[in-house]
């Protein structure tokens, strides 16, 4: 498999590295699978998007998307992202709608280390 590196220069090679990487872990993880008499086969995208699902690192700011629910560890709680504001590196949540449908959106500036997928514990 290391044969098959092919870069034009020494920047390229961490990239060609991990690319391969990920690819003997789908190779070994279809492999498993079928060891356990299931037809199943996963492609690189498809298993990168499940490792993500059960991974759970912090956001950066460009990960956050409008509609996307996210969880805050400073307050403990869960907000959607209403909107994006690169410039600032804020973002509007939606944090209360009452009986008549006004909707109350907070303005967050965007911490490092503060927002997840899920929900987190303190040991992680």
């Amino acid at each position: 498999m290391i044969d098959d590196i092919k870069v034009d220069s020494i920047e390229q090679l961490p990239m060609q590295l991990i690319y391969l990487q990920e690819q003997q872990i789908v190779e070994e993880t279809n492999t498993y699978i079928a060891s356990l008499g299931y037809d199943i086969r996963f492609n690189r995208n498809q298993m990168i998007k499940m490792l993500k699902m059960y991974q759970n690192p912090p956001l950066n700011f460009y990960e956050l998307n409008v509609g996307d629910w996210i969880y805050d560890n400073y307050w403990g709680e869960y907000f959607e992202i209403s909107e994006v504001y690169p410039k600032t590196n804020e973002f509007d949540v939606l944090i209360h709608q009452n009986k008549i449908n006004k909707r109350r959106y907070e303005t967050i500036r965007f911490e490092e280390n503060r927002f997840y997928r899920r929900e987190v514990n303190n040991d992680e």
